[in-house]
């Protein structure tokens, strides 16, 4: 499992899984509900042109590129919105949508959502900043 959401797509991993014929799951695909993904511009206008909710474009941008997706979900509405996009097997994003979801990394493949303990020492980057919280 490795953490893919659209701010890091981590297609460098990909690629070397991939090519070791490693199958990878998608974890914390809706970024841990970050405002930062589910409130982003280009995900609400691709929801409004497929519609679908915020969420349901975040896991679909996952799934259309063959890629399994762990969720967990903090409301009853937010399992029905993923049972709903599941059970139609139908995932419905253009070529143009994924292109214009896979173009938010503007942090490249570095922005973090779930940051265990372990990485604090390393000083990776994190979504609330550069400085950890004290653990």
């Amino acid at each position: 499992q490795v953490e893919r959401p659209p701010l890091l797509p981590q297609y460098d991993l990909l690629e070397y899984c991939d090519s070791q014929d490693i199958k990878i799951q998608a974890h914390s695909p809706l970024g841990n509900g970050s405002k930062l993904l589910l409130e982003n511009d280009t995900i609400i206008r691709v929801a409004q042109e497929s519609k679908m909710s915020p969420a349901q474009v975040l896991l679909c941008w996952n799934l259309q590129q063959s890629i399994p997706v762990v969720t967990k979900f903090s409301t009853e509405q937010h399992g029905k919105e993923a049972a709903v996009l599941l059970q139609s097997k139908v995932l419905g994003l253009s070529v143009q949508q994924m292109k214009a979801i896979d173009n938010i990394s503007s942090f490249g493949d570095s922005h973090r959502f779930v940051a265990p303990p372990y990485m604090y020492r390393r000083g990776a980057p994190y979504s609330w900043g550069d400085t950890p919280p004290k653990i």
